[in-house]
């Protein structure tokens, strides 16, 4: 009977974890079957919804970003042929075009989410989350079984104070990706926002 109800058990994402890049990084343990020596199993009954739906995000993902790109290029290129611009600013369109130029060469790549679970995770990678208990099946060093425990241990953990808490200054840089120039909140920044980073590690990869 229990298995019976566990077959009937919808997976939803609620129920897992994805990183940034539509990895699936942890999933519930009822989702698994037993492999043998393969280890743990997706039962793709289950998982077959959520996999479709992440390889869709990540198709509309890939297709805006290359949609942004794309326009970004056509931006440089014109500020380097632009007669009104000044030498520093088509100096920095040439090191911007030098690297999308570099990124033409490059094959293209497919990203396909959770390459790890979506084959046959190891018996390592049964683990017991550390907020709440539950056993899941977690790839590398994932601790928490859903987006809704990283969030109660991060409130958890937040220490709430009405000083603000001083920062370094920094001078400001050249975004690596799209070539404008940011004030990074870090020493180690190198893109001006989440959005060029992703699309630099996407057109690289």
């Amino acid at each position: 009977m229990a298995k019976q109800k566990q077959q009937k058990r919808r997976l939803t994402m609620a129920d897992i974890r994805v990183s940034e890049w539509g990895r699936i990084t942890a999933g519930p343990i009822w989702s698994f079957e037993d492999g043998g020596e393969l280890g743990y199993l997706m039962i793709w009954e289950l998982w077959e919804p959520i996999v479709r739906e992440l390889n869709d995000e990540i198709a509309q993902n890939a297709a805006a970003d290359e949609a942004w790109n794309e326009g970004l290029e056509r931006h440089w290129r014109e500020t380097a042929n632009d007669p009104d611009a000044t030498e520093e600013r088509r100096e920095q369109a040439s090191r911007v075009l030098a690297k999308f130029d570099e990124l033409h060469r490059e094959p293209p790549t497919t990203r396909h989410p959770g390459p790890s679970l979506c084959g046959y995770p190891t018996w390592r990678a049964k683990k017991e989350c550390t907020y709440c208990g539950e056993e899941f099946i977690g790839l590398g060093n994932t601790t928490l079984c859903t987006e809704a425990c990283v969030r109660a241990r991060r409130k958890d953990t937040h220490v709430d104070s009405k000083q603000p808490r001083p920062h370094a200054e920094h001078t400001p840089r050249p975004c690596e990706h799209c070539g404008e120039s940011f004030t990074p909140k870090r020493n180690d920044a190198r893109f001006c926002s989440p959005r060029c980073r992703l699309a630099h590690h996407r057109g690289k990869s």
